[in-house]
């Protein structure tokens, strides 16, 4: 997920910003990141439709950091206990 979000939006990427918006979706989903995977949800659907200027890449990639973030941090709580 960390390489697909520092490429997110790259117009050389492959794969395209709807294929990679649809990976993260299904990633997040996976390990439990509901706000993330909506709006990885709202902006695939978005590029599908053409509409990728409309997608905030910015809020996708904050998202994704503070569920990382949440996850590492009660990843190690588990540990520790």
């Amino acid at each position: 997920m960390d390489d697909t979000i520092g490429r997110l939006g790259q117009t050389e990427a492959e794969p395209s910003l709807e294929e990679q918006l649809h990976f993260l979706k299904g990633s997040a989903l996976n390990i439990g990141f509901g706000v993330f995977a909506d709006l990885c949800q709202n902006g695939e659907t978005a590029a599908a439709k053409g509409r990728a200027g409309d997608i905030d890449l910015d809020a996708i990639r904050i998202a994704y950091a503070e569920a990382r973030h949440e996850f590492l941090d009660k990843t190690h709580r588990v540990k520790a206990a």
